[in-house]
């Protein structure tokens, strides 16, 4: 029995040492490069839509291969909305989710081309800078 469990261990060795060493399916160059694209296309997406959102910023963002010719990229950013009258501040957006891209077949192009296919906004959160004081009516 010991002899099995020595040999199960050792197998066990071998298989986590096997799935960290293999090679990855895309490249790390192709992950920086759609993270950097999805970056400046929810940046500039925000500006345009929201004139007066400012401080566009990214707490966390990566990607993660999910086959070939798919990445699965998963954010969560921040933004700041300006007042909307002169009695309360601003306040923070938080937007997290996640995005499917699916890698297009076209064979008269030198680079690599990525289709947005779904995007996933799965939760907000609004942070005010000042506290909003809430009174009861007068009767």
């Amino acid at each position: 029995m010991r002899y099995l469990s020595l040999v199960f261990i050792i197998f066990l060795m071998w298989w986590s040492w096997s799935l960290i060493n293999t090679p990855s399916l895309l490249s790390e160059d192709t992950h920086v490069g759609i993270q950097d694209d999805l970056r400046r296309i929810i940046s500039e997406y925000i500006i345009d839509n929201l004139p007066g959102a400012a401080d566009v910023r990214f707490d966390r963002f990566w990607t993660q291969t999910l086959k070939k010719d798919k990445i699965k990229a998963t954010f969560s950013y921040s933004f700041e909305e300006p007042p909307a009258d002169d009695e309360n501040g601003g306040t923070r957006i938080g937007v997290e989710g996640h995005a499917i891209l699916n890698r297009t077949k076209e064979q008269n192009s030198e680079y690599d081309v990525w289709n947005l296919d779904e995007l996933y906004v799965l939760n907000n959160h609004i942070t005010f800078k000042e506290g909003v004081t809430i009174r009861a009516a007068d009767k």
